[in-house]
C-alpha cells in the first residue's frame, strides 16, 4: 500500500511540476503583452499630453500592473530628482531594483533594458520612434512566442508525467 502511496505522490508531484512549466510559458507571453499595452500608454503621453519623460512614467505607473507600477513610478521620480544621472542609468537601476521578479526570457530583458538608453537624451518625436522601433521588435517577439506555446505547453505538460511514470519504473 506504501509502495502505491508513493508512486502516486511521485505522479502527483512530477505532473504538477510540468503543468507549472507550462503555466510560466504563459506567463512569459502575457508580460510580452504587458509591455505592448505600455508602450502605447507611453507613447500616448509623450505625443497627445506632450509630457516629459518623468511625468509620462508617473502617468503611466498609474494605470499598469505590479512590478511595471513601481518600476515607472520609480523611474519618473528619479528623473525628477535629477541628480546628473542619466535616463539610461536610471532605467537600468530601476531594472535591476524594481523588475528583479519580472518574467521574461533574458533576450526580452535585455531588450527592455535597452530601451530606456533611447528615451532621455531624445526630443519628443525621436522618442516617439524609438517606442515605435521598440514595439515593432516587441511585435516579432510576441509572435514568435505565440506560434509554439502551445506546442511547449503541451511537452511541458507530458514531460510532467512521463517523467513521473518513468521515476516510478526505475524505484519499483
Amino acid at each position: 500500500m506504501a509502495k502505491i502511496a508513493g508512486a502516486v505522490m511521485i505522479l502527483l508531484a512530477s505532473s504538477l511540476l510540468g503543468f507549472m512549466y507550462s503555466r510560466e510559458v504563459e506567463r512569459k507571453l502575457n508580460t510580452l503583452y504587458e509591455i505592448q499595452r505600455i508602450l502605447i500608454m507611453l507613447k500616448g503621453e509623450i505625443t497627445y499630453h506632450k509630457a516629459p519623460a518623468a511625468e509620462a512614467f508617473c502617468e503611466v505607473s498609474k494605470h499598469v500592473k505590479e512590478p511595471f507600477s513601481s518600476f515607472f513610478y520609480h523611474t519618473g521620480k528619479e528623473l525628477d530628482k535629477g541628480f546628473g544621472k542619466t535616463i539610461e542609468r536610471i532605467w537600468q537601476e530601476s531594472c535591476d531594483t524594481e523588475l528583479k521578479e519580472l518574467i521574461i526570457s533574458g533576450e526580452d530583458r535585455k531588450t527592455f533594458r535597452e530601451f530606456g538608453a533611447c528615451m532621455g537624451y531624445l526630443d519628443a518625436e525621436m522618442q516617439i520612434s524609438s517606442i515605435g522601433l521598440y514595439s515593432e521588435k516587441l511585435e516579432v517577439r510576441i509572435k514568435e512566442s505565440e506560434r509554439g506555446i502551445r506546442e511547449k505547453q503541451k511537452i511541458f505538460k507530458y514531460l510532467g508525467i512521463i517523467g513521473g511514470i518513468f521515476l516510478i519504473l526505475l524505484i519499483a
